[in-house]
């Protein structure tokens, strides 16, 4: 049996730590493609090929100046087998900041739910995911300059419902958030929780029941077209992990931003 996994919409997650604020919302139409020809069964090398291709949705509404409603869907497509993946929906809160002369500090708090959109395929070379439900939560730290100079480091912990282990959850990103332009670089972590190797002993009933774990390093470059339409690019790789595809990704779309 061969098994796999993919990765949806996004490789940054669900949150960062801008706000929309009150009345604005940003929707995003993407696509994206990823590249696996190494996959690591526990963190032993074998040389199997996967590819994905996914279509993915993404919606962020300014329910208050400091309170955002995320939403964000895929599809993804692995040879034959194809159809919707996951979905979730997230609220994020800013709870205090710190205002410099030049700097300011925000701190944050994110709660989401993550389910399956279909009883789309765990096992075999073209698996599409692990069908996981998931609580997630998240403590966010953003600091950004005047000059559109940040950085953000989240960190937080999945839970999972059986027979998917549960995970710790990381990432940093720096970059320039300006009127003209976004681009940014991020490594995101995840490290599961007690859970099992393919071709690991004890041996796995499934493929839920891996421990998956990943170091993933990429890049996001925005840029406006036309008055509150946008195009971006993001570029990201899987360099290490567990019971992993490694390769590269790419994500290109469609950015609307405008207000109720």
């Amino acid at each position: 049996m061969l098994l796999g996994c993919s990765w949806t919409a996004s490789a940054q997650g669900l949150v960062d730590g801008f706000y929309q604020g009150k009345g604005n919302f940003t929707a995003i139409l993407g696509s994206g493609y990823e590249d696996n020809p190494t996959y690591l069964a526990g963190k032993t090398e074998l040389d199997l090929e996967k590819s994905f291709f996914n279509i993915n949705t993404f919606i962020a509404l300014g329910v208050l100046n400091n309170l955002d409603l995320n939403i964000a869907a895929a599809y993804v497509q692995s040879d034959e087998e194809k159809a919707l993946q996951d979905a979730a929906i997230a609220l994020k809160y800013k709870f205090y900041t710190i205002k410099g002369e030049k700097t300011n500090i925000s701190f944050q708090l994110a709660s989401g739910f993550r389910f399956p959109l279909s009883d789309y395929e765990t096992e075999g070379l073209n698996a599409q995911g692990q069908q996981a439900t998931n609580f997630s939560n998240r403590l966010i730290i953003h600091a950004q300059r005047d000059d559109g100079l940040f950085v953000t480091a989240q960190a937080g912990y999945d839970y999972r419902f059986d027979p998917v282990p549960s995970s710790v959850n990381t990432a940093i990103k720096i970059g320039f958030a300006k009127s003209t332009y976004y681009l940014d670089a991020f490594i995101d972590i995840q490290n599961s929780q007690d859970g099992k190797d393919y071709r690991g002993f004890p041996a796995p009933n499934n493929f839920r029941e891996l421990e998956v774990d990943f170091v993933r390093i990429g890049t996001t470059f925005y840029k406006p077209i036309y008055e509150d339409l946008g195009g971006f690019i993001n570029l990201a790789y899987t360099v290490d992990g567990r019971n992993v595809g490694l390769g590269p990704a790419i994500n290109i779309g469609l950015v609307l931003r405008s207000r109720l």
